[in-house]
């Protein structure tokens, strides 16, 4: 089964907070995800959405190289962020994931081996050779842009909590635990 819609609770789309319709639909797909649903019958938009917010947070809170790390520099993902990046008219921000992306290409083989076989700290030497201070120079707000995406997004189908778990059951084909 595939999906084909973004599905977010109505508290989360009338709340002011920008951020509370993105964390919405990550819930939603992390539910789906417990419940047995693939990475590959998700909704594409929903995923990417769910992706171009644990790029941000990533990137946020341990610099690029922590994205990096914790994804194992997956080309796949990769790609369906610096999709949503564009599809959310988040320029800089997808300015700064290509010129990471030519980065990481850029460097050799036995660099990105050593960094993934070691741990990740502030030891790990390649680490600096990640990260840089652009991403904290990006002026445009990435939540909001998201936020705004999700909202306008032809597919997303707002739900009162109730109706979205039982659409989420229907999906799944059974109860769900609140």
């Amino acid at each position: 089964m595939e999906l084909n819609e973004i599905i977010v609770s109505e508290n989360a789309f009338t709340n002011p907070d920008p951020y509370q319709v993105i964390l919405s639909n990550i819930s939603v797909l992390n539910v789906l995800r417990e419940e047995g649903i693939e990475d590959s019958d998700l909704f594409d938009d929903a995923l990417i959405s769910y992706l171009v917010d644990y790029y941000f947070s990533q990137t946020t809170a341990g610099g690029f190289s922590q994205f990096v790390w914790n994804t194992k520099w997956s080309e796949e993902i990769n790609e369906l962020i610096a999709v949503g990046l564009d599809m959310m008219n988040a320029a800089e921000h997808l300015a700064y994931f290509e010129k990471q992306q030519r980065r990481m290409k850029g460097l050799s083989s036995i660099k990105k081996k050593k960094f993934f076989e070691q741990s990740f700290s502030e030891k790990n030497p390649v680490k600096s050779t990640i990260d840089d201070i652009s991403f904290s120079e990006i002026t445009e707000d990435l939540i909001q842009l998201h936020s705004d995406w999700l909202k306008s997004h032809p597919q997303l189908k707002v739900l009162p909590i109730d109706a979205m778990f039982e659409e989420l059951e229907s999906i799944v084909g059974h109860p769900i635990a609140r």
